[in-house]
């Protein structure tokens, strides 16, 4: 009883503060109390609270994203460049729902925070402050390094295909083979756009101005780009008799990688912490 006593009035209180439509409002609070609830499983109801913030800070970050008129639809719209952050920092919450609003574009992209807390490797509250400052220069670039050798994999067998085929598969359809073929540089061409896209996230996520939970959003897409760029090369060069679900079981452990890659940073960084 104290437990809900103490999330309702948290729930209520940020309630106050909220400006949002009807419709967006209820999603909201509905989202937050379920949150907290699950997070007081693990932590306990003041500690739970704790993690989420002041008040006035929670209700800003739903404004933030439930505020986006798109958010209510169905089929969300990422269009807002005033969203951008935090849909990025919604895609890495430990707390959050298994899907959110995608980034950027139409639908939903899988929240690599919460796949990495079911995975054991993060909790509720490791993307505070603490934990950003006790992540070090060198964790980063190792971080850096593992976005970049499947990207530069993905380049170099692209650029062997390109070199050494004729002709090469650029569509699959679920569960058959290959069904169009056309010249290398249009077949390889999604494999390098995505390496390169991988490793420009990456290294813009190097940057220390950002806050942690968006320096590991940009990570984490780096790592699903770089899965995804090396899979397309391999596609291409080698598989095109393989039936297309195997591009999306390569999308699937790419993400397991990515929310690896994100919870073996935090986990140094609490480590640390917890050392001192």
């Amino acid at each position: 009883m104290q437990t809900a006593t103490g999330i309702d009035s948290y729930t209520d209180e940020v309630a106050r503060l909220l400006r949002l439509p009807r419709r967006a409002r209820s999603a909201a609070l509905a989202d937050l109390r379920g949150g907290l609830r699950a997070a007081a499983l693990d932590l306990g109801a003041d500690e739970a609270i704790h993690s989420f913030g002041p008040p006035p800070t929670t209700a800003e970050r739903l404004e933030a994203e439930y505020g986006d008129p798109f958010r209510r639809s169905w089929l969300p719209f990422g269009l807002s460049p005033s969203t951008l952050g935090a849909r990025a920092r919604a895609a890495i919450d430990p707390a959050g729902p298994w899907f959110v609003p995608r980034v950027v574009g139409i639908g939903w992209d899988l929240n690599l925070g919460r796949l990495a807390r079911t995975l054991g490797l993060v909790g509720f509250d490791d993307l505070d402050a603490d934990v950003a400052g006790a992540i070090g220069a060198s964790t980063w670039r190792w971080a850096l390094a593992a976005v970049s050798a499947p990207a530069a994999l993905a380049v170099a067998v692209a650029t062997s295909g390109m070199s050494t085929m004729a002709t090469a598969p650029a569509h699959w359809p679920m569960f058959g083979p290959a069904d169009r073929w056309a010249s290398p540089s249009e077949a390889f061409a999604p494999a390098v756009l995505f390496a390169v896209a991988a490793e420009g996230l990456a290294l813009t996520a190097l940057w220390p101005r950002f806050d942690l939970p968006l320096r590991l959003a940009l990570l984490g897409f780096g790592a699903s780009g770089a899965a995804m760029a090396l899979s397309a090369a391999i596609m291409a060069r080698w598989l095109g008799q393989a039936p297309g679900i195997w591009s999306l079981l390569s999308l699937a452990a790419g993400a397991v990688g990515a929310a690896f890659l994100v919870g073996v940073i935090v986990r140094a960084g609490r480590e640390r912490v917890l050392d001192r």
